[in-house]
């Protein structure tokens, strides 16, 4: 049986942030062909990550109860 490990929210922002650096990164480089493709991930990952955020700083009864900070 494969053990899983419990990540918080803050952890998981902190990964998305390294992601979103990554693509901007990767969206000033003339190499990159697939510049459309990356600008909706970034976007997606702003989402996700003012998602977290706003998961993290409202939850109140949530986050409380069952999910780690």
């Amino acid at each position: 049986m494969a053990t899983t490990k419990s990540i918080t929210l803050t952890e998981t922002i902190e990964s998305i942030d390294i992601w979103i650096s990554d693509v901007q990164f990767d969206l000033q480089q003339d190499w990159n062909e697939e510049k459309e493709l990356m600008q909706i991930q970034l976007q997606q990952l702003l989402i996700a990550k003012a998602n977290l955020e706003c998961i993290l700083k409202t939850g109140g009864q949530i986050l409380s109860s069952s999910i780690q900070k």
